[in-house]
């Protein structure tokens, strides 16, 4: 099975395929069993590197569980900073772009690193449709979707396809 076209595959069979370089979960942030079966599934992948939307939040349940990997935020404090700072002028697709803009980035700088890498985002970050709203389909997904190495695990919860 090429991991390219795993899509919404149960965490449980997560070890059946060959070892990834990364695995991008889709999280639905407020969804305890979902928070909870990502972090089952990344103690069992035992990553070198965790980038995480909300790594704050996380950071002391994956250094608890795995202290050998690294937990980094996703996001730049720079980008949070001009998206509030900008917040008027900025409507919703505009802040999806940057921000997505800027973990993609994130992303690809890590993947090019000796190592196993999970990432978390919210699953939205995830979407596979274009809206009005969000814009286009996730430029995180368009990317992920041609490595041959990265699988998507996306949420069982998701807000949009």
């Amino acid at each position: 099975m090429n991991n390219r076209k795993i899509r919404n595959y149960k965490i449980r069979d997560i070890l059946k395929f060959a070892k990834n370089k990364m695995y991008i979960f889709g999280e639905s942030h407020f969804v305890d069993e979902d928070v909870n079966r990502i972090r089952e599934a990344i103690i069992k992948i035992h990553p070198d590197f965790i980038l995480h939307e909300l790594a704050d939040d996380d950071r002391i349940f994956y250094e608890t569980h795995i202290p050998s990997s690294n937990v980094i935020s996703l996001e730049s404090d720079d980008i949070i900073k001009y998206i509030e700072n900008n917040n008027k002028e900025l409507d919703l697709k505009d802040k999806f772009k940057i921000r997505e803009g800027s973990m993609l980035n994130n992303i690809q700088s890590f993947y090019n690193k000796d190592g196993i890498i999970c990432v978390v985002v919210g699953d939205t970050h995830l979407r596979t449709i274009k809206t009005k709203e969000l814009g286009d389909i996730s430029p995180i997904y368009k990317w992920a979707i041609k490595q041959n190495d990265v699988s998507i695990i996306r949420s069982e919860y998701p807000e949009i396809k």
